[in-house]
């Protein structure tokens, strides 16, 4: 599996994967796929975020991070669908970790507490509970 640093002309592959990111995890918010694609290329264009993509043949894994200064914060984590439990996301973990990041910096991340499925590939990553966030959604 190769790597290489998404650039703008990456915007609609990253936004494409983004789309499906949202659809498997369940998340509330739904943009469209324009909208994602201008939301990725405003943050890659402003150097607000960096994406990193991960290939065989055609890409696999994605992540999108920010590097700050106490941390780096992992915004988007993606493996491709039919490309789930073959070891990639984790090997992609470990690359990011040792090759791309600074090692002297604490990785954080958020997941939706009903996604069961990336929990538990987190924590078989190594990583571990550090807050719960909780809301009263308004009544309609």
């Amino acid at each position: 599996m190769n790597y290489r640093q998404a650039a703008p002309s990456d915007c609609e592959l990253l936004a494409t994967l983004n789309l499906q990111l949202i659809e498997d995890e369940g998340h509330l918010r739904s943009l469209s796929q324009a909208e994602l694609t201008a939301r990725m290329c405003g943050w890659l264009r402003r150097g607000e975020y960096q994406a990193i993509i991960f290939e065989k043949e055609d890409p696999v894994v994605y992540a999108l991070y920010k590097i700050e200064p106490e941390q780096i914060f992992l915004r988007q984590f993606y493996v491709v669908r039919d490309q789930r439990r073959k070891g990639l996301g984790l090997r992609a973990i470990q690359v990011l970790r040792k090759e791309i990041w600074p090692q002297n910096k604490r990785l954080y991340l958020e997941v939706l507490c009903g996604n069961e499925t990336a929990l538990a590939f987190y924590r078989a990553a190594g990583f571990e509970g550090y807050l719960v966030g909780l809301e009263l959604r308004p009544e309609v």
